[in-house]
């Protein structure tokens, strides 16, 4: 009994009213309509009857007329019927569903429309309003994050030297400090660009101190990713062809100096310094990555371990730059410094505009 009542608790809302308006609707014209059409075709069939002159027919059709006259007047109180059966069903109960069934009109179903229409505009606007103030909320806590890291990375640069440009433009285009969120051109291949958001930094710094490598640049290249960023940072001239050629470049270069050779047992923690360029020709085609050191790493990725900033291309995959956690090379590595000696005036990128 309460599950009928709950089923026609939607005579409350418009859709389900509007429902039970048009099944009412039909259900009207189809009462009115029947007992009509029955009447005329039973009238059609006597008349033909008739004609036939046939009196076994006609006492035949005469029942037949009689039966569908009561069938059409059954179908015509069908409504009061129904209502009956309600009253009786349900009993005092029932006239809850009655008035239900009595208010299903075109006005009351408009009724109803604009009056939920009006509230869920006020929910709307409540929603809207509540979004509002923790939007407000979030970016007062992400500002007092982004003041206090600016306070860090300010202290942080005061005890590194002008050199820690190199390193705080790497850790500014990194786009993820984990092994597993590790940004992979599936084609393996260096010069297309992914669509990745994130890296949008990375391709303008690329596109504006390097310009074009072959049909673009070679962004996964560990050599080339190096280069952009001392490019833009402390040495405009500095050689993009590859680790090899960077190496020549280097040698007897008075804007670096070679500071030591870090041996495959050495820690790079203890003996690098922010913005030092590690740089070796072993292997297949060598590598050029930039330390950065953990201590400014975490005043973007809080939570990462890493201390180097590399990509990497080896012919089979095309790993887009990132912060990679370097305890020991796995080959020997010369580590050059920064000297700074010569004025140095940027001609692509105003660099305060990225790691500010």
């Amino acid at each position: 009994m309460n599950e009928l009542l709950i089923m026609f608790d939607w005579c409350n809302t418009s859709s389900g009213l509007n429902i039970l308006l048009i099944v009412k609707n039909i259900l009207k014209l189809v009462c009115f309509l029947a007992p009509f059409l029955i009447m005329i075709v039973t009238f059609i069939q006597l008349f033909k009857v008739v004609m036939s002159g046939k009196s076994e027919d006609l006492k035949d059709s005469w029942k037949m007329v009689v039966k569908r006259l009561i069938a059409g007047l059954i179908i015509f109180f069908i409504p009061t019927i129904i209502s009956f059966a309600i009253s009786s069903l349900v009993g005092e109960k029932g006239f809850n569903l009655l008035t239900c069934i009595d208010s299903a009109t075109k006005e009351r179903v408009e009724s109803l429309k604009q009056k939920e229409e009006a509230q869920e505009e006020a929910e709307r606007k409540a929603k809207e309003k509540e979004d509002e103030h923790k939007q407000k909320e979030n970016f007062k806590k992400d500002q007092e994050i982004r003041d206090k890291n600016k306070q860090v990375f300010e202290e942080w640069k005061k005890e590194h030297g002008s050199n820690s440009d190199i390193a705080a433009l790497a850790v500014k285009l990194s786009p993820t400090a984990t092994p597993e969120g590790h940004l992979e051109q599936p084609e393996g291949n260096p010069w297309r660009q992914i669509n990745d958001s994130r890296l949008n930094n990375f391709y303008a710094i690329m596109d504006a101190t390097i310009g074009k490598y072959h049909d673009n640049n070679a962004y996964a290249s560990c050599a080339q990713a190096a280069a952009g960023i001392i490019r833009a940072t402390v040495d405009p001239d500095f050689n993009t062809a590859g680790p090899r050629k960077q190496i020549e470049y280097l040698q007897n270069n008075p804007k670096w100096e070679l500071v030591t050779v870090v041996k495959t047992t050495d820690n790079v923690d203890e003996i690098c310094k922010p913005g030092d360029v590690l740089i070796t020709g072993e292997g297949k085609s060598g590598h050029t990555m930039i330390y950065v050191g953990n201590e400014l790493v975490r005043t973007k990725f809080p939570n990462s371990n890493g201390n180097m900033f590399q990509a990497a291309y080896n012919g089979e995959y095309a790993l887009y730059p990132s912060i990679d956690k370097v305890t020991k090379p796995g080959r020997n590595f010369n580590l050059y410094r920064p000297t700074g000696r010569g004025e140095f005036k940027n001609p692509f990128i105003n660099v305060n505009d990225y790691i500010r």
